[in-house]
């Protein structure tokens, strides 16, 4: 659980979240000090991240992360757009959690993200469209050995025309900034969006790329079988499976070094800093005794 207060996890130029941990009572403080989730009171701690367990309190050997949280808005018009119900609360937990772990965390939130923002020390870029998106992790291409959260909820369409019928059958597209319902029935097309994880292996050769799978058609094996297919297709190191078919909690996949069922989110975050944490200590040729 949180240390107590006071407790310094990493030197300072380590950890971007050393201050957090104040005096005893503190703004931000967690009180309980390993109290239940939900136990927090007062200043900006959520009580999710409360609820958060690590394996390895003091970690020597932080990594560089990059996380993708909240979803896409693609316009129809000058006022309307499409999207979904995430909320980028996933996401801004992972970026919470990482932090508080000493790792180096960029935050690619979702404007229309409704979830409280990060409380911790963590860079936030902003995104709407998945091109938006696209274009943040391009442009943080690299050949160092990066961590990749890939839990942004990108939106399957676009919106590619709104078009009203004639009596002659042909369609008309409309242009105005606002279209109105006096058109009356109206015909949208919709196209795919570009898949932003198809691409994420040549932007980070050399990072360790996790992708996620929501899933609310058929039963758990097949949320399951695609996330499979989602990390064969797009050469990830493992995806992280929820959502109605796969039922409560999420699986990690991780072909060939073990798949993990963690029963809700700060659970997962605490997994995933762990994972994290392991990876740095192997790189550096350190190992449990």
């Amino acid at each position: 659980m949180l240390p107590p207060c006071g407790t310094r996890r990493l030197p300072a130029s380590r950890s971007p979240v050393t201050d957090h941990f104040g005096r005893h009572g503190g703004a931000g403080c967690v009180p309980g000090h390993g109290a239940a989730r939900g136990a927090v009171r007062g200043g900006d701690c959520r009580a999710d991240v409360a609820g958060i367990a690590f394996g390895d309190v003091n970690r020597p050997f932080p990594r560089r992360c990059l996380i993708s949280a909240g979803p896409t808005s693609e316009p129809v018009d000058a006022v309307r757009r499409l999207t979904n119900f995430s909320t980028g609360s996933l996401g801004t937990l992972l970026a919470n959690a990482l932090a508080m772990a000493g790792h180096e965390v960029v935050l690619m939130r979702s404007r229309a993200a409704v979830a409280p923002p990060p409380v911790f020390a963590v860079e936030v870029e902003p995104f709407s469209t998945a091109e938006e998106l696209r274009g943040l992790f391009e442009r943080r291409a690299t050949t160092d050995p990066v961590w990749v959260l890939h839990a942004a909820a990108v939106g399957d369409f676009q919106c590619d025309g709104i078009h009203a019928r004639e009596a002659d059958g042909t369609f008309r597209a409309m242009v105005e900034p606002k279209v109105s319902t006096g058109h009356g029935e109206l015909w949208m097309r919709l196209r795919p969006t570009p898949k932003v994880l198809s691409l994420m292996r040549g932007w980070f050769p050399n990072g360790r790329l996790v992708g996620w799978k929501y899933e609310a058609n058929g039963a758990r094996a097949d949320a399951l079988a695609r996330g499979g297919e989602q990390v064969a297709s797009n050469r990830t190191d493992a995806c992280v499976v929820n959502g109605p078919a796969h039922g409560p909690g999420y699986t990690v996949l991780r072909p060939g070094e073990g798949d993990a069922l963690l029963p809700d989110a700060p659970s997962l975050a605490g997994w995933l800093a762990d994972w994290m944490a392991r990876d740095g200590r192997a790189a550096a040729g350190v190992f449990p005794s």
